[in-house]
């Protein structure tokens, strides 16, 4: 306004200084953020050929109190220091695919410091530069009301170029260096580490990469991701030395992450895309509480936006949100996280996210209902019901009062009775599995279900005594029948391109016909290519040796079969748990 000179108070210093978040470990966000930039401009101008073989080291000092950011990005040419540097909210990142967009972030960590330096070279500059703020001056000159400096003035009292020092004209750098730190939790490194592995865009674990998503991505429902999760911006960061990764993992104590199913929003009118994500059930379709990964999660650029619980209020019920976990990354170029990345920026194109994210999360809410009915009403009791038949037989067999051998056959036929009665439940589960292409998960259910109830009979004492072990339930048995040569759709195979059944469904939902009531008490050992699907968790590696190792029980042609499956058990027992 003519006549008069704006001016920007001490309190938006304050603001810019660590005022704008309560968790102190945002600045780790920030900072990271900012390197990831300064590394993918490298990259752009040639002169880092992968991304994630640029490491971006995170120290914490303890001695010291001293925390260290250091990327080989970039760097900042010397001329530009005082605009990328020291100027607040004037970011010079105008390319739309960087992370960091306001420039506000540089000084988060003045509030739980005394100085911020950053050290920098830039490629073709044969010096490096140093540029040091005076965070403790700075908040001595905000807290002192008898000085009438504003904002501005202030950061030109505090900040100091220093003396150019000699450097190779072919490193590029940055260093921000926080001194004399004054909050435990930002020394804290297994803090930090997971902090970091939960918001920033790191990599997927090996462990997770082999066992749940690499085996996911092979399905026909997921064709056509493998690249989406190829293109996702990953660095390399680490804390003190050690590698950090996202916490995803298939198994996390008594929790077993089921196939990940992959999906595309999309605005209705439009055709635009808005997001794509994945997510993944509990093998038993119950709720996934207090996993560090719980929750499907915004990300934007595979940055975390806001908490974990940031998407829940979009599921259909309050306990929705506990029974998957995930991510969606938001693509679309008008949505953005807010400011300080707790939340997604209004407008249209949001309302069309939210739109599209409450119809998918209504069908991820049907789907588990669905698998985990299947699983109480059909799998699991069948599962404990040839359980209950095996153990009455196997008492009954020992039994030498016939009144009681007669009662013992005659639970045990009503029980085959409740077995029956549980599969004419199937269809509608049938149905729904079929029509929606989801048998991979109904998969899972049975896979746990043998994991829960089979496998813990089967290593009684008693019953492996008696070598009396009951097989494991099959998912071919809960599919409708297919007659022979029959071509079904490749979305209803199972996993690992298994070849459907070509029996006549069992009614007695028992894997092993031969296995009635009456029949034999020895299970046939099945063949080695149905053994395998025991497995399929492990790695190439790993299951190339057991493959190896079921071979040699096979060819031992000398031994009993009773004593090969005996064998078998064992070894799947030391493997699987």
């Amino acid at each position: 306004m003519e006549g008069h000179k704006s001016k920007i108070g001490k309190d938006q210093m304050r603001q810019y200084m660590g005022g704008l978040y309560e968790n102190s470990m945002v600045i780790f966000r920030e900072y990271l953020q900012n390197a990831c930039d300064a590394v993918e401009q490298a990259v752009q101008a040639g002169l880092i050929t992968n991304r994630k073989d640029a490491n971006i080291a995170v120290t914490i000092d303890q001695y010291n109190k001293r925390i260290i950011i250091h990327d080989i990005g970039i760097g900042i040419a010397r001329k530009n220091i005082p605009s990328y540097l020291v100027d607040v909210a004037s970011s010079q990142k105008f390319n739309k695919h960087l992370v960091g967009r306001h420039g506000i972030g540089r000084l988060n960590g003045a509030n739980y410091c005394d100085s911020i330096i950053y050290e920098t070279s830039y490629s073709g500059e044969p010096f490096k530069s140093t540029l040091v703020w005076d965070v403790k001056e700075a908040k001595r000159l905000c807290s002192d009301d008898t000085i009438e400096f504003g904002t501005t003035e202030i950061i030109d009292k505090v900040t100091d170029l220093k003396p150019q020092e000699p450097e190779s004209s072919e490193v590029h750098y940055c260093k921000v260096i926080l001194e004399n730190v004054n909050d435990p939790q930002l020394m804290d490194e297994q803090a930090v580490r997971e902090y970091i592995s939960e918001i920033v865009s790191v990599d997927y674990s090996l462990e997770f990469k082999e066992n749940s998503l690499g085996p996911s991505l092979d399905l026909p429902m997921n064709a056509g991701y493998e690249d989406r999760f190829d293109s996702l911006w990953v660095y390399k960061i680490t804390v003190n030395e050690e590698p950090v990764e996202k916490t995803y993992r298939s198994e996390y104590n008594d929790k077993h992450l089921g196939v990940l199913q992959c999906f595309t929003l999309i605005d209705d009118k439009t055709q635009e895309e808005l997001a794509w994500g994945w997510f993944a059930l509990n093998r038993t379709a119950e709720q996934l509480n207090d996993l560090p990964f719980s929750y499907i999660r915004a990300r934007h650029h595979n940055f975390q936006i806001g908490g974990k619980d940031l998407l829940n209020q979009y599921h259909k019920g309050a306990t929705a949100p506990a029974y998957s976990v995930g991510e969606l990354h938001i693509t679309h170029p008008d949505i953005n996280p807010t400011a300080t990345r707790d939340g997604i920026e209004g407008g249209p194109e949001r309302r069309k996210l939210e739109t599209a994210l409450r119809k998918y999360l209504a069908k991820i809410y049907e789907q588990y209902n669905k698998a985990s009915k299947f699983r109480s009403e059909v799998v699991g009791k069948v599962a404990t019901l040839n359980a209950e038949i095996a153990r009455l037989k196997l008492t009954a067999k020992s039994e030498v009062d016939s009144d009681e051998k007669a009662k013992l056959r005659e639970s045990a036929k009503k029980k085959s009775e409740e077995r029956k009665t549980a599969f004419t439940l199937l269809p509608k589960y049938q149905e729904y599995f079929e029509a929606a292409g989801l048998w991979s998960v109904a998969e899972d259910i049975v896979e746990a279900v043998n994991i829960s109830i089979i496998e813990p009979y089967n290593t009684r004492t008693n019953v492996q005594k008696s070598d009396a072990q009951i097989p494991e339930l099959k998912i071919e048995e809960f599919k409708p029948s297919q007659p022979k040569h029959h071509k079904t759709d490749s979305s209803s195979q199972p996993r690992q391109n298994a070849e459907p059944t070509d029996k006549p469904q069992n009614p007695s939902g028992n894997a092993n016909p031969q296995n009635s009531l009456n029949g034999p008490d020895i299970i046939v050992s099945p063949t080695v290519t149905n053994e395998m699907d025991d497995y399929k968790g492990l790695s190439v590696v790993e299951r190339a040796l057991v493959r190896k190792f079921l071979s040699v029980i096979n060819s031992m042609t000398e031994l009993p079969e009773k004593q090969k499956t005996k064998m078998k058990l064992r070894l799947r027992k030391k493997i699987i748990k």
